[in-house]
């Protein structure tokens, strides 16, 4: 899918509708919204955010762990960026996916003050690649897996603890694009069999390079699969 500019993201995002409520529509109104008791904090008018001193933008209140994931499509030309990113925001744990680092990259370049880096490029050619960044404030290891994934997929699973919370498995995801999507589902549900009793909360995040506004075979199995164990 094409990378769509601000505006024409909110655009096409307006405009967009669901391939399987277009099929199967349900009646909705916005009265429907009063049952929540969340309902009245989702949506802020631009007078309040004015009145909180927010100009352009409205960030929740963050609760917990902070964990992130971005595509960043190389991170030589946007380290500086990325840097800012989790040092202004606080990540507990950012994955970077396609940082195509290769071997003459020194990791020694990408530190940020405060993190461990785990990083995984790609073996075989250029492309790919998965750089994750820990606060030093947690302590973490492997966890190894026994599911073989298709060639050139790579999956990092961490085990991830601070004090007085549940240690988190942290899965991160890179799928390329031209990888079989068959293939692929099967090794990533035969995944989430190995860890579905693991006493870990568990967060997955990456690039799988499925398209879920496409209901296909592979987006229902995905969305099935979710549902499935609960993601």
């Amino acid at each position: 899918m094409p990378a769509l500019k601000n505006a024409n993201y909110w655009k096409e995002k307006q405009n967009w509708i669901c391939g399987l409520c277009k099929d199967n529509p349900q009646p909705t109104t916005d009265s429907n919204l009063d049952e929540f008791e969340f309902s009245n904090s989702l949506f802020l008018d631009q007078s309040t955010l004015e009145k909180s001193g927010t100009s352009h933008r409205y960030n929740p209140v963050k609760k917990g762990p902070l964990f992130g994931h971005v595509n960043i499509n190389s991170i030589r030309n946007k380290f500086e960026e990325a840097k800012d990113m989790l040092l202004q925001e606080k990540f507990v744990v950012m994955a970077f996916t396609e940082s195509k680092l290769q071997e003459r990259d020194q990791t020694s370049m990408y530190t940020v003050a405060g993190y461990d880096i785990i990083r995984e490029d790609r073996a075989n050619r250029e492309g790919g690649g998965i750089l994750i960044f820990v606060s030093k404030q947690c302590t973490w290891r492997y966890f190894t897996f026994s599911t073989k994934f298709p060639l050139e997929t790579q999956v990092i699973c961490l085990v991830i603890s601070q004090k007085f919370t549940k240690p988190v498995l942290f899965i991160t995801v890179y799928n390329p694009p031209l990888v079989s999507k068959t293939e692929f589902l099967a090794a990533f549900e035969k995944l989430l069999v190995e860890v579905e009793f693991l006493e870990f909360e568990k967060i997955i995040m990456g690039d799988f390079n499925l398209n879920l506004l496409t209901v296909d075979t592979h987006s229902v199995k995905l969305f099935n699969m979710c549902k499935k164990f609960g993601l």
